[in-house]
């Protein structure tokens, strides 16, 4: 997941198109390890891809697997 995040950071923060070593050097800036291997998955299966589309549908995905509708609020933890 830290790596899906930091792809997003940087895209967020102005880079059109992450690599590996923009990734690695975002996560270890922070004190984290980065696992190449699953970076270089990541990579793969995004590459081509729109990150925007794909984190809508993984978002509608979600909401249809826990029963959340986009009308439903949250209590905040406060009842």
């Amino acid at each position: 997941m830290k790596l899906l995040a930091a792809y997003v950071l940087l895209l967020l923060g102005g880079n059109e198109a992450p690599t590996a070593e923009n990734i690695s050097e975002l996560i270890t800036s922070v004190g984290g390890e980065v696992d190449e291997e699953k970076l270089t998955v990541l990579l793969s299966d995004l590459e081509g891809k729109d990150i925007h589309e794909l984190l809508a549908k993984g978002d509608n995905d979600l909401k249809s697997v826990v029963g959340v509708s986009s009308s439903s609020g949250s209590s905040g933890g406060r009842h």
